[in-house]
């Protein structure tokens, strides 16, 4: 029996170097990768897997670290130029990098000076909006996401309206918070705004209207432009089930 598990052994390992191969090169990955596969197999292939399969390189693994290490250099570079900051599209690059950084009052130091001198900044007003959510600072986040939504209501790809909506509702302005969910479904709503008008109309008793909605997400969603793979399957699952659960309660 162990003289047989050895040849099994070998053969899936050699199945897994092969596929780690052809998927490095397939990928165009760096070509660290596809050296340490050839040179040193073993290692290269627990290293592939381990990066790519269980951390996700741009999540937890060595991409994340390097863009990471990238970032708070472009930060450090910005912060020592003062001249620099000067022009508007700088300081909000920084902005941004701090966000990414999750230093959110520093990030919202900085786009105070300016939205002082550019209030029309949509990117900066959104941005502002997403750094006092990060705080918890909601009832300072609203007017931000009152004025992106109010200028460009598909704005960030109807993330905004998104973000705009579930904000009035954690606000306990429910009634607010329906108009804007009406408004984004002229605006191909995505389907986790959808979802979420749905949930909001079952709640308040308007549940022959959110199953319209529910049936329309379960039925079409997933052959739309605007459906993200990947993404709003959970929506769909959940549309789902709150749909089974009002057709049951017969409401």
């Amino acid at each position: 029996m162990a003289a047989l598990s050895v040849p099994i052994v070998l053969f899936v390992f050699l199945v897994g170097w092969v596929w780690a191969l052809i998927d490095a090169l397939r990928k165009e990955r760096e070509y660290f990768w596809v050296v340490l596969l050839v040179l040193a197999p073993p290692v290269g292939l627990a290293g592939y897997v381990l990066n790519f399969l269980i951390l996700g390189d741009t999540e937890r693994g060595l991409g994340a670290a390097r863009h990471r290490s990238e970032r708070r250099q472009k930060i450090e570079d910005l912060r020592g130029d003062k001249e620099a900051l000067e022009i508007p599209a700088n300081r909000e690059e920084l902005a941004r990098l701090l966000f990414e950084e999750g230093d959110y009052e520093e990030a919202l130091s900085e786009l105070k000076r300016l939205l002082d001198t550019e209030p029309e900044n949509l990117q900066a007003q959104y941005l502002a909006a997403r750094c006092l959510l990060g705080l918890s600072k909601f009832e300072a986040a609203r007017p931000h996401l009152e004025y992106v939504v109010e200028e460009s209501p598909s704005y960030d790809g109807g993330l905004a309206a998104l973000r705009h909506a579930l904000l009035l509702e954690r606000l306990g302005d429910w009634k607010a918070a329906l108009a804007v969910y009406e408004r984004a479904r002229d605006n191909l709503a995505l389907t986790e705004t959808r979802y979420h008008h749905a949930r909001v109309l079952a709640e308040h008793g308007r549940a022959r209207e959110a199953r319209d909605i529910l049936r329309n997400i379960v039925e079409h969603d997933e052959g739309t432009p605007q459906f993200r793979a990947g993404v709003d399957e959970q929506w769909v699952r959940s549309a789902r089930k709150l749909l089974t659960r009002l057709d049951g309660e017969g409401v």
